[in-house]
């Protein structure tokens, strides 16, 4: 038999329950951790049920009965305390959990750091905490919305660690945000001569991490081999829509200049004369000159990584400057947005969370 030890921070002695994480004892308040927790008033109901929890996106089967739990007839008591085991959980997650209920209004004021908020959450569902479960589902939502208008252009730490939370905690909201990260990353995040010949990833399992120094020194999370093939083809069709974009400028049936009709007017304002035939002259220089433009601007480049920043850096490009006059910025800029937002939407089906006639 494994050894156990007592928890440091985590052994009340007015406590009257026993709960054992792996090989560690935490004296806790039973009443408290059943009227928090659905799962904890279910083991100490005591009348030797079965419930099924999710265990990292699988269902298990969890005794209630503590005397089957600990493998033998006679009940585990230490210090007089009944001792009951909870499985599907690491040491460190539990222990930032019960943390988090003893310091819940200072987590609402100063949100915990991801690898908290990790935590909380896989433990939280594990054990059906449900107040800890719908905070720590608000902050990973809050973390990677899914409106294209809240979403940085600066790059952004966890996707993969948030793609695996996702998939375990069941909170399908965030994959798009965190899958679109790793498209706009180089090599998806993802060291690819680790990747490719790394047997297992046992290491960075979560139950496999017990403390802090562990969490430090694990190796980064992998994706797994179906979300990586789901990357390379969603990539691949994000890319096409790009060369679309850049390979030919827009055309005047599409983006038709508003002052077209005035270029020979000699009726028109002087003013609105000189513009027409700026805008005209720009355009005719494009048709020629576009590729070659966004090349030299880096916006080429940018869109081949990140098609939806590329876009945008084709919306925030100073066009007045190059010459196009105020209609042809805005209705360029207008379509090159409304093309951003149908291409985000679009990628819920190029990513596999959606199938096409969802796409609505």
């Amino acid at each position: 038999m494994v050894a156990r030890k007592r928890s440091t921070n985590f052994w009340h002695l007015d406590g009257s329950v026993v709960v054992q994480v792996q090989n560690t004892l935490f004296r806790l308040h039973r009443s408290r951790l059943m009227q928090q927790s659905d799962y904890f008033s279910a083991l100490f109901s005591g009348d030797g049920r079965c419930v099924s929890v999710r265990v990292f996106g699988r269902a298990s089967l969890v005794a209630e009965d503590r005397r089957d739990s600990i493998g033998g007839e006679e009940p585990d008591v230490v210090d007089s305390c009944p001792v009951y085991v909870a499985r599907g959980v690491s040491v460190l997650d539990f222990e930032r959990l019960l943390t988090a209920l003893d310091a819940g209004i200072a987590y609402a004021i100063n949100p915990p750091p991801f690898p908290v908020l990790a935590s909380l959450l896989r433990a939280a569902h594990t054990l059906k905490f449900k107040t800890i479960l719908g905070f720590a589902t608000h902050l990973l939502r809050e973390q990677w919305p899914q409106d294209l208008s809240r979403i940085s252009s600066e790059p952004r730490a966890h996707a993969v660690e948030t793609i695996h939370l996702a998939q375990q905690c069941e909170v399908p909201e965030v994959l798009k945000n965190a899958y679109y990260e790793l498209l706009r990353t180089p090599n998806f995040g993802q060291d690819l001569a680790v990747y490719l010949h790394a047997e297992s990833a046992d290491d960075s399992h979560p139950l496999n991490i017990a403390t802090e120094d562990d969490e430090k020194n694990a190796p980064p999370q992998r994706l797994d081999a179906s979300d990586f093939v789901r990357l390379v083809r969603a990539k691949d069709a994000l890319q096409k829509e790009w060369m679309t974009v850049v390979c030919v400028a827009p055309l005047p049936s599409v983006v038709p200049c508003p002052l077209a009709p005035f270029v020979n007017d000699k009726n028109a304002g002087e003013e609105k004369l000189r513009s027409a035939k700026t805008c005209a002259e720009t355009r005719a220089g494009d048709e020629v000159e576009w590729t070659l433009r966004l090349i030299d601007n880096g916006v080429f480049e940018r869109g081949m990584a990140d098609p939806i920043g590329g876009l945008q850096s084709l919306v925030e490009m100073d066009w007045a400057d190059m010459g196009y006059c105020v209609g042809c910025v805005r209705e360029r800029r207008d379509a090159w947005t409304e093309q951003r937002e149908k291409l985000w939407k679009r990628l819920d089906v190029l990513l596999g969370l959606k199938g096409d006639d969802e796409d609505m």
